[in-house]
């Protein structure tokens, strides 16, 4: 799952969070997954572009995924929030991976 990603896409980390992470999914949940950006979305860079296509390198696998990109001035704005995705995924997700 984490190597169609970075093989597609290429992000900085990738980070499972939700409810694999705090132990209380069922056989049916997804894998939540969160990419960050050092770089700014942008005129050449789609956040769209990248959503589908981390998407769609995660389809067709057994367990259902959903993944979401943030940038680095995004994690600056949000990282405390109570209720933003992206802090929650700082707060309770695992790093799958992490360039090197």
């Amino acid at each position: 799952m984490v190597r169609a990603i970075v093989d597609n896409i290429g992000p900085e980390p990738i980070i499972l969070f939700g409810s694999r992470t705090i132990g209380d999914h069922r056989p049916d949940s997804d894998s939540d997954l969160a990419e960050f950006r050092c770089e700014p979305f942008g005129e050449t860079r789609s956040l769209r572009r990248e959503c589908v296509q981390a998407c769609q390198a995660l389809a067709g696998r057994k367990v259902p995924s959903a993944a979401t990109a943030y940038t680095a001035a995004e994690i600056a704005c949000w990282r405390d929030s109570l209720n933003r995705v992206l802090a929650r995924a700082r707060r309770e997700g695992r790093v799958l991976y992490e360039r090197p």
